[in-house]
């Protein structure tokens, strides 16, 4: 789907952004807060309830945000549609900053409370899907069969498209069993899990010695869906969930390709750990889609295009900017990519996001 331009001349794409974050006010989420937890949370300090991770990602304040409040404050409902000017997308699926390292928590019941009282203030506050504004659920994994009673509330809600789930420091990783009620909840509610990347510290794994935020942001966020992706794959969750969309987003896509290959090889020679496949993982990996933030940049663009191609781009591909984050990918990303179709950039742009999401509001 494309638009004339403003000068009648060329079409002009239809954009999803399918990774838009949003730097909630902790104190809107408090409000929506059941008690007793309003009350021990309303003057505890963000980073007693969702830690940070490792290193200054705004090098210092150098890193600025002049449309929105990002990163010095929380942003407001008014600089969503601000934001999407800037980047020029129709429209913004928001995933929460506040809960970006929601899985450290283990407190069953404050991330129950947390991940209800997180999508009570965007639906009441801040999404509105004629605006083509939409913002993921956040599952509180900590506590599988609650976050299935949050999924089915509000699966009814235009503005919910898609289930998040924060990747990061999640044990045991999601293939496990007891994250079944999660994948049916999914199943029953015909909405994608969107596995979300995280960048935790690499020190919380275990992992000593690294000094400076670089290592994090180049390790840590692909680690994490590495993780996950060999999870469901190692426990066989594509057959015992068929029709399942599953969505990788923030990590970027090389990973993807390397997993797929290392898979298969191992899969040849090791079928009988893999019961309940009837072909290779590398052809359930290309079933699942992707988000190319942050896309990686080699020093010969054309290895890109492979990569592409093993993913199979052009149909599960999805545009994301991670906009406001010091690291976001404009459109042109996608845009300026020599070896893509004009139909495939279309499809990557906003095409497959309207179908994977259902987007039912403005497209």
């Amino acid at each position: 789907m494309s638009r004339k331009g403003s000068n009648g001349g060329t079409p002009k794409p239809f954009i999803v952004d399918a990774d838009a974050h949003y730097f909630e006010p902790l104190e809107e989420i408090i409000r929506y807060l059941p008690e007793p937890w309003k009350r021990r949370v309303a003057k505890q300090s963000p980073r007693n309830l969702l830690p940070n991770s490792m290193g200054d990602r705004e090098v210092a304040g150098r890193i600025r945000r002049d449309n929105v409040s990002y990163p010095l404050n929380p942003m407001s409902p008014a600089e969503v549609p601000a934001a999407m000017k800037f980047l020029g997308v129709d429209v913004s699926i928001l995933v929460s900053q506040r809960l970006i390292t929601f899985g450290a928590n283990p407190v069953k019941d404050l991330a129950v409370a947390l991940a209800n009282a997180y999508i009570d203030y965007m639906l009441d506050q801040v999404v509105d899907p004629d605006r083509g504004i939409y913002a993921l659920v956040v599952a509180p994994t900590q506590h599988p069969r609650k976050a299935a009673e949050l999924i089915r509330r509000v699966a009814g809600e235009k503005a919910v498209p898609g289930i998040c789930l924060m990747t990061d420091r999640l044990e045991p990783p999601m293939g496990d069993d007891i994250y079944h009620p999660i994948y049916e909840a999914a199943l029953d509610t015909d909405l994608p899990i969107v596995f979300h990347g995280g960048g935790a510290g690499l020190t919380d794994l275990g992992i000593r010695g690294f000094q400076r935020f670089i290592s994090t942001h180049t390790l840590g966020f692909q680690f994490f869906n590495v993780v996950q992706a060999t999870s469901l794959l190692e426990q066989g969750i594509p057959e015992k969930y068929p029709g399942l969309k599953i969505v990788f987003q923030e990590c970027g896509l090389f990973w993807a390709a390397g997993l797929m290959a290392r898979l298969d090889a191992s899969y040849r020679k090791r079928r009988e750990e893999m019961p309940l496949f009837k072909k290779l993982p590398s052809d359930y990996m290309r079933e699942w889609y992707y988000t190319n933030q942050p896309l990686e940049e080699p020093k010969d663009p054309r290895h890109l295009q492979p990569v592409f191609e093993m993913i199979d781009a052009e149909r599960t591909l999805m545009y994301a900017s991670d906009y406001p984050h010091w690291d976001f990918d404009p459109p042109r990303v996608i845009q300026d990519l020599p070896f893509l179709s004009a139909e495939a950039k279309q499809n990557i742009l906003g095409n497959t996001a309207r179908k994977v999401y259902k987007l039912r509001g403005k497209c």
